[in-house]
């Protein structure tokens, strides 16, 4: 690859420091296997405990066996997970958070034909993450500004 690096998070930390010094995270989907984040040491993107050292995020595909669908076409899984991470952080969603919702919208996507045969709306995901309105401030964006 670009970095030289064979393992995943390795690659994402070297182009972290090397290649984006002002990005605070970088992710990489991978695939059925979910998504993995690398953060930067010192970011506010995520809630930690305070720790100096790159904190490494993972999660799991979404499993869709718990919503009854089956993956019918994949494609444009990974820009349906970019989409869907984009609008969480947009909301100012914390990173964890954010990338569940991303998995969602990749998952959701899998269930219809083509690009965007089964991207999910906004109310379905807020159906499904309720947990996702906790602040009021995050439920007053979400409400007034759609971005799916």
């Amino acid at each position: 690859g670009v970095t030289g690096e064979a393992d995943i998070c390795s690659a994402l930390r070297v182009l972290l420091r090397d290649l984006a010094p002002r990005a605070q995270w970088v992710v990489s989907t991978l695939g059925s296997k979910g998504c993995v984040a690398v953060v930067r040491p010192g970011s506010d993107s995520i809630d930690s405990c305070g720790g100096t050292g790159w904190t490494e995020l993972r999660h799991d595909a979404w499993p869709l066996g718990k919503t009854g669908r089956a993956v019918v076409d994949t494609t444009g899984a990974g820009d349906a997970f970019i989409g869907g991470l984009a609008c969480a952080v947009r909301r100012g969603m914390k990173l964890e958070r954010s990338l569940k919702l991303a998995t969602y919208v990749a998952a959701m996507n899998c269930c219809g034909h083509g690009a965007r045969g089964g991207l999910p709306s906004l109310e379905d995901a807020r159906q499904e993450f309720p947990e996702l309105l906790t602040s009021s401030s995050e439920a007053n964006v979400l409400v007034a500004e759609p971005c799916m």
